[in-house]
């Protein structure tokens, strides 16, 4: 019989999981929007048509732009979002994952053979993704979104106050 406690903490990191799940694809996501637009404006700063226009074009537009090309090129070597993006897409799976399996433990709590055995082997796994987000940005304001999201979900939207 699963105690108070645990019923909460299974319902608790299912909701958290959830959010985290939702985060990291939509960091993934936008990292590899800005990544996208950065390889744009990298290909068609170095284009010959906008070349042959910067030649028409006084002396220091042509500075500004190339200037501007090559720090959206340095930018784009050393934020390296293709490789975060990656790393996202990789916590989503595994947050994904960790929710779905707090949602089969929470829907078999009252008959889970070692309930306390499940949730130290999902907590062990949830530190694992928690350590492997360390390197990634964690935004109040996007997580606060997604926090809404799921609750909602969940039928438990906050009220306005």
């Amino acid at each position: 019989m699963a105690t108070d406690a645990q019923r909460t903490r299974v319902w608790e990191d299912w909701l958290s999981a959830e959010i985290r799940s939702y985060y990291f694809a939509d960091l993934a996501f936008r990292l590899e929007s800005h990544q996208r637009a950065a390889h744009w404006l990298i290909l068609f700063g170095a284009s010959g048509v906008v070349t042959s226009l910067l030649s028409t074009l006084p002396r220091w537009v042509a500075l500004v732009l190339a200037g501007l090309v090559t720090a959206v090129s340095i930018y784009s070597v050393v934020v390296q979002n293709q490789k975060r993006a990656a790393d996202a897409k990789d916590l989503h799976f595994r947050w994904s994952t960790l929710a779905s399996e707090y949602h089969d433990l929470w829907d078999s709590i009252e008959t889970a053979p070692d309930l306390t055995r499940a949730i130290q082997q999902l907590d062990l796994r949830k530190a694992e993704a928690s350590r492997s987000a360390v390197a990634l940005p964690a935004e109040e304001k996007r997580l606060g979104h997604w926090y809404d999201v799921v609750l909602a979900q969940h039928g438990l939207a906050q009220q306005p106050s």
